[in-house]
């Protein structure tokens, strides 16, 4: 996804753990127009987890889209 992403001259910053990516959010909360996570995620923090510390710093849920996606395969539970 980077790589078609950067084809199309997107600016991507990616990142392996939601802490680090939060951090970098911190810093320039206005400089972020998309936010695409997976819900699994290394570090203390899953993909959930940093939408809502992400929530937490810029509430505007209309100015700032976020994706979730997710390659975990595992059977539903009931």
């Amino acid at each position: 996804m980077i790589k078609q992403m950067e084809s199309l001259k997107i600016s991507v910053r990616h990142f392996y753990s939601a802490e680090k990516a939060l951090q970098s959010f911190k810093k320039s909360p206005k400089e972020y127009d998309l936010i695409i996570t997976d819900l699994i995620v290394e570090g203390r923090l899953n993909g959930m987890g940093l939408i809502r510390e992400i929530r937490k710093i810029y509430p505007d849920h209309s100015k700032l889209p976020i994706l979730v996606v997710s390659g975990y395969d595992a059977p539903p539970t009931h």
